[in-house]
């Protein structure tokens, strides 16, 4: 039997907000070494804190979704800096109700069930993204992904009937 693994790291985008909390965070850690200098010298353990803060928040920046695609298994988990991994979810494709382009006819019906978006996070991203509907104890959700060629062949194989994919 032929089994199919593959392994796709997809890396989310950074907003301005997240540049934004950054910049605040240095900013802050840099005035509480200055006030602990020149103010109050116990300021300068809050700086000492506030730097610890800074490199545990830094990390969780900067994150890639992880794609394990084992034989109509998909599990997908979070990494945080290359350094830390969380699992997220696990999908079984023989479970699932579609699988579509987002902006396919097929995902109108879907259009109110929740969102959980696991591509870069761009809207070009979600725009080429793919859909994956499920259903699990009665609720629904819609997983959007960006998968690669390997992926969709085998998609196309183990979801006959249930998948649409891009001319």
């Amino acid at each position: 039997m032929d089994d199919l693994f593959t392994e796709l790291d997809v890396k989310k985008a950074r907003t301005t907000i997240t540049y934004a909390v950054e910049g605040l965070l240095i900013v802050i850690t840099v005035l509480l070494f200055a006030a602990g200098v020149f103010i109050l010298p116990y300021l300068l353990l809050a700086g000492l804190v506030m730097l610890y803060v800074d490199r545990w928040l830094f990390k969780k920046f900067n994150v890639e979704w992880e794609y394990s695609y084992v034989n109509g298994e998909l599990d997908i988990a979070k990494i945080f800096s290359k350094e830390s991994r969380k699992q997220i979810a696990t999908y079984s494709l023989k479970d699932a109700e579609l699988f579509a382009p987002v902006e396919s006819d097929a995902m109108r019906p879907y259009s109110e069930l929740p969102v959980k978006d696991f591509t870069e996070g761009t809207k070009e991203a979600r725009d080429k993204a793919y859909a994956l509907v499920y259903r699990s104890g009665g609720q629904g959700s819609v997983v959007l992904l960006s998968p690669n060629e390997q992926m969709l062949r085998d998609i196309r194989i183990r979801m006959p009937g249930k998948a649409y994919f891009r001319k």
